[in-house]
């Protein structure tokens, strides 16, 4: 019995080894996935290096893509990435929005935005919303459950842009009621036909309430 259970285990530590080593393969083909992207970012990034230059000096606060006309819609965007705002930034300057954009880089400051609390007392109420989940501190999904909860705030249409592709967070972003969801774009020409979706729906097809 002793030497039919050793054979027995024989025979499963090479299965379970080349689980492993695919276990092992999988992960890396998704770090190589990731790098590439971040690559892919960061060479669109450096085609506009004095706009980076600039954006990487703000904390937050406006970012005008076509001006603060007061006809123009105010967007309010919540992202921690840097190199992802400048290029959201580069992308409405091309399409020509009339739109002002403006950037809170975690949850606290998105909320404080919203609220009007120092020290975005003057804040405008935009009209749409375009949220990261993956933020530091408060993150997206928390303040997309808070703001569905003011009786106000709950109007302001909010798309969540993340880089997330899980069925899982798209299922629990619209069960927050989230008006949208879309995948990040993986370069800088996807971005700008992301924008224009956003731009010919959002900002042109539907009609939005003005606080």
């Amino acid at each position: 019995m002793d030497v039919k259970r050793e054979d027995h285990a024989e025979k499963l530590a090479p299965n379970r080894l080349d689980a492993e080593v695919d276990s092992l393969r999988k992960e890396l083909q998704k770090a190589q996935a990731a790098c590439r992207e971040s690559e892919e970012r960061l060479s669109t990034l450096l085609a506009y290096a004095p706009e980076a230059i600039v954006m990487l000096d703000v904390e937050s606060g406006p970012v005008n893509a076509a001006g603060s006309d007061r006809d123009s819609f105010d967007i309010l965007v919540v992202e921690d990435n840097r190199a992802d705002v400048v290029l959201l930034k580069k992308a409405f300057e091309e399409q020509q929005a009339d739109c002002c954009i403006h950037v809170a880089i975690n949850g606290d400051e998105a909320l404080a935005f919203l609220y009007r609390q120092q020290p975005f007392a003057d804040a405008p109420r935009p009209a749409i919303i375009l949220l990261d989940l993956n933020l530091p501190g408060r993150d997206g999904r928390e303040v997309l459950e808070e703001i569905k909860a003011d009786d106000i705030l709950r109007r302001i249409p909010i798309v969540v842009l993340s880089s997330s592709r899980s069925d899982v967070d798209v299922r629990q972003c619209y069960d927050l009621h989230a008006n949208a969801f879309m995948t990040k774009a993986a370069n800088f020409d996807e971005l700008v036909g992301l924008v224009r979706q956003i731009i010919d729906y959002w900002l042109s097809a539907v009609r939005l309430p003005r606080s």
